[in-house]
C-alpha cells in the first residue's frame, strides 16, 4: 500500500474525529480499494476516475448492498480530500462518481409495555442477573449506545446523571430515570462479588471473570431478555435506543431536546423518528375521530382466547392475534374470532373459528410448537376465505 495512505490511517486512529468502529470500517474499505488496485497494477494516490468507477461496479457485482457501498465511497472520498490537503494530488478521482440511492429504513420501536414486562419479569436471583437487569434500565433510561455502555466506568455515574463518551470522544450529559437509579445502586451493592482484575476498579460493569463487559456480550444479554417477551426476530440493544428516542418523541418532548440526549451531531437523524411517530398519530386519529372513516379497531377484529390444560402467556396471545390481523384485507366488515388452543405434553393444538362474510371458518391445526402451527392455521384461514370472497365478490387478487 502507499506511504501516503498508511500514513493517513494512522492519523485516522489518532485523530479521535470518529468512534472506533467508524476509523475500522474505513480502514477496512481503502484496503479493499488497495486490493483492487494492486491486481490491475495500478497505485491508490495516483487513481483516476475510471478506477473508482470500476471499484464501485465490481463490489456491485459481489452483491455488496447500496449502504455498504456508499460507506466504501465516503471511505475513499475522505482519504483524496487529505491526499489535496497535503498536496499529493491535485484532483480528486471521487468527484464525479455518484452513489447509489439507500434506501431509507425508519428506526423501529419496541412498545412500552415489551420493554417494561422484560425488566419486571426478568430473574434477579444472581449478581449476573441484577448486572443484566441495570443494564437493560440504562439503555432503556438514557438511550445510550451499548458501545457507550460498555466504556462507562464506575465515575461516570453520579447520583441523577450518567456521563457518556460518545463518537468522536465527544462527551455529554444524560439525565438517569429513577429506575435506572434504584437498578444500578442494586447492581453496586453487589459489583464487588465480579471484581477480580486492576480493569474491575474502573469499569462499571463487570463479566463473572472480572473483566470489562464487551459489547458483544451486552447486546447476547439484552437480547435474551427481550426475547421473553417480545414475538420480533430482530432484536438488538440499539432497538432499546429507538424506543427511548420513539417514546419521548410520543410523550411530548421537544426533538431538539431528543437529539441532545441521542448525542446527534445533525438533526437530522433525529428526524427519522418524527417519521415513526407521525405514522403512530395517523393510526390514533383514524382510531380515535368520530369522522375518520375508518371502522375502529376493537369494532373491526373481535378476539377471544380460551384455553385448555395451559395458560398462554401473553406474548403467545399477542402473537396469535397479530397472525389472525393479517386477514383483515380480505373483509369490509367487523369479524369475531375464537381461538382455543390446548397442550398435552408435547402436542400442541390451535382451533380458530373465524366469523367473516356471513359465515363462520373454522381451523384445526396439531404440533409441536404453537409458533409454527399458528401460522399453518391461518394460511388454512387466508385459502378459505378466498374461495368465499372470490365466490361472493368474484377473483380475489
Amino acid at each position: 500500500m502507499d506511504a501516503e495512505v498508511e500514513r493517513y490511517l494512522d492519523e485516522l486512529d489518532k485523530s479521535h474525529r470518529f468512534s472506533p468502529n467508524t476509523v475500522r470500517a474505513y480502514r477496512g474499505d481503502i484496503v479493499s480499494f488497495a486490493e483492487f488496485q494492486e491486481q490491475r497494477q495500478r497505485s491508490v494516490v495516483k487513481a483516476d476516475y475510471h478506477d473508482v468507477r470500476d471499484f464501485i461496479f465490481e463490489l456491485h457485482r459481489r452483491g455488496n448492498l447500496s449502504r455498504s457501498i456508499v460507506r466504501k465511497l465516503s471511505s475513499l472520498r475522505d482519504l483524496y480530500r487529505h491526499l489535496i490537503r497535503i498536496g499529493k494530488i491535485d484532483l480528486d478521482p471521487t468527484t464525479l462518481i455518484s452513489a447509489p440511492r439507500v434506501k431509507k429504513d425508519l428506526p423501529e420501536a419496541l412498545p412500552e409495555k415489551v420493554i417494561a414486562e422484560a425488566i419486571d419479569t426478568a430473574p434477579a436471583d444472581t449478581d449476573i442477573e441484577i448486572r443484566d437487569i441495570a443494564i437493560l434500565e440504562l439503555l432503556y433510561g438514557t438511550g445510550i449506545r451499548v458501545a457507550e455502555l460498555a466504556g462507562l466506568n464506575l465515575g461516570s455515574v453520579s447520583d441523577k446523571f450518567v456521563k457518556v463518551s460518545g463518537k468522536g470522544d465527544k462527551e455529554r450529559i444524560v439525565p438517569l430515570t429513577i429506575m435506572a437509579r434504584k437498578a444500578l445502586d442494586r447492581y453496586l451493592s453487589v459489583r464487588s462479588s465480579l471484581t477480580r482484575s486492576i480493569d474491575s476498579e474502573q469499569a462499571l460493569f463487570l463479566s463473572i471473570r472480572g473483566n470489562r463487559l464487551s459489547v458483544r456480550d451486552i447486546a447476547r444479554r439484552v437480547v435474551k431478555l427481550l426475547r421473553s417477551t417480545s414475538g420480533a426476530t430482530l432484536l438488538s440493544p440499539h432497538l432499546l435506543r429507538h424506543s427511548y428516542a420513539t417514546h419521548l418523541l410520543d410523550h411530548g418532548a421537544d426533538l431538539r431536546e431528543i437529539q441532545e440526549l441521542l448525542g446527534h451531531a445533525s438533526p437530522k437523524t433525529t428526524e427519522n423518528y418524527t417519521h415513526v411517530s407521525i405514522g403512530r398519530l395517523v393510526k390514533v386519529y383514524n382510531q380515535a375521530h368520530p369522522r375518520s372513516g375508518k371502522p375502529k379497531e376493537e369494532e373491526v377484529m373481535k378476539i377471544t382466547f380460551s384455553a385448555r390444560r395451559l395458560e398462554p402467556s401473553e406474548k403467545l396471545k399477542s402473537y396469535v392475534t397479530e397472525e389472525i390481523l393479517k386477514l383483515k384485507r380480505y373483509f369490509n366488515g367487523n369479524i369475531s374470532s375464537e381461538v382455543i388452543l390446548d397442550e398435552s405434553g408435547n402436542r400442541k393444538v390451535v382451533d380458530i373459528r373465524l366469523s367473516a362474510l356471513n359465515k363462520v371458518f373454522p381451523v384445526k391445526v396439531e404440533g409441536n410448537d404453537f409458533y409454527k402451527i399458528v401460522p399453518k392455521a391461518v394460511d388454512k384461514l387466508e385459502k378459505q376465505l378466498k374461495s368465499q370472497k372470490s365466490k361472493v365478490y368474484g377473483r380475489v387478487r
